[in-house]
């Protein structure tokens, strides 16, 4: 079972790749479909199907329709259904598409106005007749208010989201529904949160689901992640604080898992405690043997990134532990690749006065486990800065830019015994600029409808990255820094393969300004082990139009 992730764009590309250690010396080729166009004011939800039976594009007309465009396996576009939303009511929200046991379910919810009663629903899909199938499944609903957050859907567009969320166990048998109550007054001090936690079977049957209140006072408790392993257990992960004044102070608080089953009233609380080291990320996995790893980056002094780490949950003690070392700390030698002079003088200079050279603004982004056991961790650079530019009315209006800048790329392989396998970096300099306006409140804009940072596939032991780059970074020698790419204005589309010993290869797919496209790289989508969906746009490079243009990208390994 694999989620498909919600999509905003326009076109679509696939991607398929052949058999192991076909044509490895080759270069990717790329095959283009026909022409296609969403619905009138209508955004992407994303794209379900199999090479077998073709592929559905999937997208909403707020209140009227949810349109399936059908798609053969060559991608030729069959037909166009408009499934009325009628049934649904007036208050609904469309939450995501998910694909679960070789089914496809659109996730949406309902608000009764007089019981002030949320609901949440699966509506299966027919990826053959390209309709609804059946009648909808009722999963939950609840009296509270549930938090919820915009999404952006194109560059002048967001759609309200993210109420009801899911994950999915690492086998593909559970799938948790996780939702938080809206906070409430903050003044008072045994505020706790209220989260609710449901677990189905791949068949949608309820395991179990129970609404829980945390054990800690909201302004103490920060949750970071929700999971869900093969035996139907729900795991939260959070940083707690002593107190408010601790906080206040800037301590680093620590983490614990909070375990969750069908029988318990309360939670099995395991902690995770650097004495020496800060937390900078920190993500949790169940890996093949059905540990739930917890991996991350840390800080030696509480700035910048000095390595990553690799802990698991042990069921037997009860306690959080290290996997073999536990801690793999960045060599100065990878830091340094692929940067400037003037930034390797600075690191010269710190050395010279006894400081650690460490790296700067690291963001965890993916956890992956392959199919001999190891973990990979990946981890880009990213920073922005903000000018303020205010009316001179007297409505307190203004905007905000934004300048946003998505850097190198770090990738750490760890064997499943905790062996560090390999480290190494993948060179990118991205910049983009997002506005935000300012009417008595100041709104941040989602900067991944910019085009920017990458996209993580795996098959196998082998790790396949995509992101959008300038071209003369194809050739990139250790001792040079990449050039610049900057959204809206051209670029290729490039697609890194990591062998499962830490090779690289990389190979340029297309070239923006000469077919006129633009690729999200963030809105691609895993459908199976061997496809990989994404969005391509035709037309204007800077703005997310509505006509598209499917091309198929044959990926040789």
């Amino acid at each position: 079972m694999k989620k498909i992730f919600a999509l905003t764009f326009i076109t679509l590309f696939l991607i398929h790749y052949l058999t192991a250690g076909k044509n490895n010396n080759d270069a990717p080729s790329v095959a283009w479909g026909d022409k296609f166009k969403l619905p009138a004011k209508s955004y992407e939800l994303g794209f379900i199907g199999n090479a077998t039976e073709g592929y559905i594009d999937v997208s909403h007309m707020k209140g009227r329709s949810v349109n399936l465009q059908k798609f053969d396996p060559q991608l030729k576009l069959s037909f166009t259904t408009r499934a009325s939303t009628k049934a649904f009511g007036k208050k609904y929200t469309i939450e995501e598409v998910v694909a679960i046991n070789n089914k496809y379910y659109l996730h949406y919810s309902t608000f009764n106005k007089e019981n002030l009663r949320s609901t949440l629903f699966a509506q299966e899909i027919s990826l053959r007749d390209g309709k609804y199938a059946g009648e909808p499944i009722e999963l939950l609903s609840s009296t509270f208010k549930v938090q919820t957050q915009h999404k952006q859907v194109s560059s002048m567009s967001t759609i309200v989201t993210g109420k009801w969320k899911t994950d999915i166990s690492s086998d593909s048998s559970k799938l948790l529904i996780h939702y938080r109550y809206k906070t409430r007054e903050q003044r008072d001090a045994g505020n706790r949160d209220m989260v609710g936690l449901y677990v189905y079977d791949k068949a949608y049957h309820k395991i179990w689901g129970k609404e829980i209140q945390m054990p800690y006072n909201a302004k103490l408790m920060e949750i970071e992640d929700y999971r869900v392993d093969g035996s139907g257990k729900a795991y939260i992960l959070s940083k707690v604080y002593k107190s408010e004044t601790a906080k206040d102070n800037g301590s680093a608080g620590h983490y614990e898992l909070l375990i969750y089953d069908k029988n318990a009233t309360t939670p099995e609380i395991a902690s995770l405690k650097f004495d020496d080291k800060y937390v900078v990320s920190i993500t949790m996995h169940e890996d093949r043997t059905g540990r739930m790893i917890c991996a991350g980056y840390y800080s030696k002094s509480g700035r910048g990134t000095d390595g990553a780490f690799l802990f698991a949950y042990d069921k037997n003690s009860k306690m959080i532990n290290k996997i073999g070392k536990g801690f793999y700390e960045f060599s100065p030698d990878l830091i340094n690749q692929f940067e400037s002079k003037k930034a390797i003088e600075k690191s010269e200079a710190k050395k010279e006065k006894g400081q650690k050279q460490s790296v700067s603004h690291l963001e965890l982004k993916n956890l992956v486990v392959a199919d001999d056991g190891s973990i990979t961790l990946f981890a880009e650079q990213y920073t922005y800065y903000f000018i303020i530019n205010i009316s001179q009315g007297g409505y307190g209006g203004g905007s905000l830019i934004y300048h946003h800048f998505f850097d190198d790329i770090y990738v750490t392989r760890i064997n499943a015994d905790g062996e560090l396998k390999w480290t190494t970096k993948i060179p990118k300099a991205q910049q983009g600029i997002t506005k935000a306006s300012f009417y008595y409140s100041w709104t941040h804009p989602d900067a991944s409808r910019l085009g920017l940072s990458f996209h993580v596939h795996t098959l196998g032991n082998d790790n396949y990255l995509y992101f959008t780059d300038n071209k003369n970074n194809l050739e990139l020698k250790s001792d040079q820094a990449p050039s610049v790419h900057m959204a809206g204005l051209g670029g290729t589309l490039i697609s890194v393969k990591i062998a499962s010993d830490g090779t690289t290869k990389k190979a340029p797919l297309f070239d923006f300004r000469e077919k006129q496209m633009n690729v999200i790289t963030q809105d691609m989508s895993d459908v199976t082990g061997k496809l990989l969906l994404g969005r391509a746009k035709y037309g204007n490079l800077k703005h997310n139009g509505t006509k598209g243009k499917p091309f198929l990208i044959t990926l040789p390994y």
